[in-house]
This record gives C-alpha cells, structure tokens and sequence, in this order.
C-alpha cells in the first residue's frame, strides 16, 4: 500500500509535467475548435490552387475565388480622418476607404519601436495602403470595384466616418460608426447600379494581417515561442483557423454561414461579423498574399446582389479590433446575432482546457482583486492565500496524516526488513499496521491533487485571457504571461521546494524519500523556467504558505518532523508516543 501511495505521488508529479509542460513548450496546433453537427470538410490545395468547401444552403452561394489584390499604384495626397476614444484611436484612409491604424490606450497595450521608444500597440501590422483591412471590392461581379481606389472621407460627427467611391456604373458608400464603451465598430456597406443595366454584385470584404515569418511559431524544451497571429473564419458553427506556414501551399475556402472572419492572436482579435442569418450562404477565404512575406489575407464574400438601374444592396457588419477580453466580446456578439466571438479564446490544449469550468470563475476572482489592488501580480497572491483557505481543512487533515506515518517509520522500517522477499506479505502487514493506527496511507498526496486543477487552469486563464496580457508584477517581471525573463522566480522556488521537502515528515525509506525530495524541486524548477510567470508567482506563494503551515504542524505537534538519529535507544519511541 505504501509503494502505491509512492508511485500516485510520483504519477500526479509526471502527469503534471506531461499535461503543462508538452501543452505549453510544444504549443498546440492550428486546429478547428469548435464542435459541429456536420463539419465542413476542407482539403489541401497545390500552389495557386483554391480549394472550396460546400455546404447545402437553403439560399445558393457559387464558389468565390479568392481575389488576388493588385500591386502597389500611384494614387493622390492620402486624406486621413480620426476618431479618438477613451480606449483606441481609429484612423481612415482615402485610399481605398479603410482602417489605417488601430491604435490602443494604455500602457499595458504599448510596445517598443525599432527606435526603443515605447509606442501604443497597432493592430493594423500591414502598413500598407493597398492591405489596409476592411478594403471592398466586387467578387465575379457585373461591374467592378478597385480595391485600391481614392475614396472621398467625411467626418460626420466624433463616431461616425463616411466613405464614397463612385464610377460611371456603381456607388459604393461605407459608413464607419463607433460603438460606445466596446472595442467594435458598426460597418455598413452600400452599393447602388448607376447603369442602365441590370447587375449582379457580390460585395468582398478583405482584412489582412501580418506575422513576421522569421519568428518561432511554437516552443521548445529550452525556447519560448511568443504568441502569433492566425487567420480565421467561423463557418457553419464551426472555427477554422490558420497559421501562415499552412497558408503558403495555397488558399482556404468555405461556404455557408460565416459568423466572423479575421485575423486572430491569443490576445486579440481582428474580425468582422456579418449581420447575416443562418439561411444566407456566404463564402469565406484565408490566404497568404503573394509576394508579401508574412501577409495573410482573410476574405469573406456576401450572396450576389441583382440589382435594377437605381437599385442599391446594403451589407450590415459589426467589426471588432481590440483585445480579447470575454466579456466584451460576448457583448459585441450579442450585437451581431450571435456570433460567437468566444470561439476564438484559444484556452489552450488538452488537459489544460478541460478546466475552463475553472478557469473562467478564476479569472473573474482575478478581476475583483484586481479591482481592491490594481496589480496582477497581487491578486494572483490574493488568489493563492484564498485557494489555500478553501482547501485547508483537507491539507491539515493531509498533513496530520503524514505527521502520524513518520511516527510510524521505525515499525514499517521493520515490516520491510522482515518481509524483504515477499512483497505480498509486505504491503499487507502494512495495511493492517496503518488500519489499526487509523491512518490513511494516500492522505499525503491529497495536497498535490487538489492543487493541480488549479495549476492548469491558472495556466490556461495566462494563456487566454487578454486582461492579463503584458501586466506587470514588480520589478524585472512585465508580463506576467510570459515567463520570469532573468529566472529569479524559478531558481527561488526550486530552493524553497527543496527546504519544504525537508521540512516534510519521513515516512519512505532512506533511498525513496531522497528520490522524491531531489525529484519535485529539480522537476518544477525546470519546468518554472518555461511556465507564465504569473503561474510560477502562483506555485511559488503556495510553496510558502505550505512551509509556513508545516512550521505550524511542527511547532503544535510538538515534534520535529526530522528523523531521530541514529542509535539513540527510544528516540522514535518517543516521538511515537508524542
């Protein structure tokens, strides 16, 4: 029984590694999330192929090919109009009547320029007037409409932007409007036949993102890989995303209900929603564009206008650039008849995102300490002394447990050299021995158990949740989703895990305990290196508070939890009996 209860410590320990430590070195793969009745079935295409996949719809939608953009032209002075909010400052170009620059608010969504400055963070990464996002062109269209064209920008009010693109045969407006207290816009589009033919008009909205080809794109035993930016399209209640390696062979398509395409970072989100219903058949697209290192291109194409001379077909969006935080993009959802903006919290991979049904009241116990101290790095303190009270009377019944085995260390230490060849007899005479002193064997690894739930699901709220994106703790440590930069944190817990393991009440044998008093702090130590730190901030606390628990076991027991020396007569006796 013991050698079991030795080998679940050393099992929960490996699980643990494997379950963290794979998930978060290795990263997961570009996967779709979301599950479906009947998922749309997609196939690889060559280079300059498109591959199309199909879904009946009550309302028909032709393939779409994806419309490649045309080279850089020569255009007029670029007219720019802004609007500022508390959170973001948004700016439109005349060229092409699209999003310039999304600039954030906030000292936690700054980055550092080339130069070294710090400057607010942009989620418009393309820097390029013909990839500027929310672009329009005419998709296998009667007439057509230069995606790159000069558009005439008015400012109607500080929420509210209007662009106008006419020729001889379609107006084209775009009507820009801030939703207040959101990170989202209100995008409608209307195209109206000035010919005196009848047209068929698909209207094809384009958002575009940049992610530098040269960076790690998934972790390594001794690498961090950070975050990375995927293109996206939630079809057919299903989310499918790409990384821009599986791009290069060749474009993604689909068809049927699009909820949202964009542009998606384990932070933040680029996306634009279409207020379609669920019988509307729409095409959507994720690509690499040529030519352009590191640019992906996100398309998605409405059902075809037939429209008389005078007659004018009006595209409804909501478009939502800023930082994923869930309960603003389940507002922003609700917006938009549901769109499920949720999908694209990537909570990490298996085991980790089995425990969301923690993470997510964890981040909102987060967010209230937050609120009362205004440091991330603190309300993960709060967080840990909180866990430890809720789980305290299972972990001092734990350590009363493991206090009464060490007393009975020199009996089992006899069972075992009476019983050396019969393993059997062994565990069976130890059974009996911890039946009659009323002792759980496995209460020792109770602690270790409940607190692994929480170490992945802490660890999936650091991956996923933006609140926590670049909050600094103290000091060296910025991010507290990253890991600790100079490994100050993990060099420290792993001396405070060993001198706790010594602190711990003996109850193996010599060569066993030095196995798991060596094997725990060498284990964490290593994998802390890797871990958020905000994660290791976490463990680290626990470690303290369990030291300080185990000082007060010690000091009320009245018994050192070391065990006696060698050839003193009685000595165990009289810790036995105390």
């Amino acid at each position: 029984m013991e050698d079991f209860g030795k080998r679940l410590v050393i099992t929960a320990l490996l699980c643990l590694a494997i379950f963290i430590g794979i998930g978060y070195l290795f990263g997961p793969k570009p996967t779709s999330q979301a599950p479906v009745a009947s998922r749309a079935e997609e196939t690889d295409a060559g280079p300059g192929s498109v591959e199309t996949v199909s879904r009946p719809t009550p309302a028909t939608q032709p393939a779409v090919t994806p419309t490649p953009f045309p080279g850089k032209k020569e255009r007029g002075p670029e007219t720019i109009v802004s609007l500022k909010t508390p959170r973001y400052v948004a700016s439109f170009s005349s060229h092409g009547g699209a999003l310039k620059s999304w600039q954030l608010i906030g000292t936690q969504y700054r980055t550092r320029a080339p130069s070294g400055a710090e400057v607010p963070m942009d989620l418009v990464r393309t820097g390029e007037a013909s990839l500027y996002p929310l672009v329009a062109s005419m998709a296998n269209s009667t007439f057509s409409l230069d995606p790159d064209g000069e558009w005439a920008l008015e400012k109607k009010s500080d929420t509210e932007v209007v662009a106008r693109w006419s020729s001889a045969e379609l107006e084209v407006t775009k009507r820009f409007r801030l939703l207040p207290d959101s990170y989202a816009v209100e995008l409608n589009v209307q195209v109206t036949n000035n010919s005196q033919r009848e047209a068929e008009q698909r209207l094809q909205v384009h958002v575009f993102g940049y992610q530098d080809p040269g960076a790690p794109t998934s972790g390594g035993i001794f690498k961090y890989a950070p975050p990375a930016w995927e293109a996206a399209c939630h079809v057919n209640g299903e989310l499918n995303t790409h990384s821009l390696s599986s791009l290069r062979p060749g474009p993604k398509s689909y068809s049927g209900y699009v909820r949202w395409i964009g542009m998606r970072h384990k932070y933040f989100l680029l996306a634009v929603i279409p207020k379609a219903d669920v019988r509307d058949s729409f095409a959507c697209s994720s690509l690499a564009v040529e030519g352009k290192s590191g640019m992906m291109e996100g398309q998605v194409t409405w059902p075809a206008w037939k429209l008389k001379p005078g007659d004018s077909g009006v595209a409804s969006t909501v478009v939502f650039v800023g930082p994923k935080i869930l309960d603003e993009i389940e507002a922003v959802s609700q917006l938009a008849a549901n769109a499920d903006l949720a999908s694209s919290v990537d909570w990490g991979p298996p085991p980790t995102s089995w425990f969301t049904f923690i993470a997510r009241p964890m981040l909102w116990l987060l967010k209230v300490f937050h609120g009362w101290v205004r440091n991330w790095g603190v309300a993960i303190i709060l967080l840990t002394i909180t866990v430890k009270l809720l789980t305290l009377y299972w972990t001092h019944k734990s350590m009363k447990s493991m206090k009464a085995m060490s007393r009975l260390k020199p009996k089992l230490d006899a069972i075992r050299e009476k019983w050396a060849d019969d393993k059997q007899r062994q565990n069976m005479e130890m059974m009996n021995l911890y039946k009659s002193e009323g002792i759980n064997p496995l209460g020792g690894c109770l602690p270790m158990l409940l607190q692994m739930p929480i170490w992945m699901a802490l660890y999936s709220t650091l991956s996923a949740a933006a609140e926590l994106y670049q909050a600094p703790f103290v000091g060296w440590i910025r991010d507290l989703t990253a890991p600790d930069p100079y490994f100050i944190f993990p060099v420290a817990l792993t001396v405070l895990m060993f001198v706790q393991a010594k602190m711990s009440p003996a109850s193996m044998d010599a060569a066993q305990q030095k196995m798991l008093q060596y094997m725990m702090p060498v284990m964490f130590g290593l994998f802390s290196l890797f871990f958020p730190s905000g994660l290791t901030v976490y463990i680290f606390t626990n470690t303290i508070l369990g030291m300080a628990h185990q000082l007060y076991m010690n000091k009320t027991d009245g018994t050192s939890s070391s065990p006696a020396p060698k050839g003193v007569p009685g000595a165990r006796k009289k810790m036995a009996r105390a």
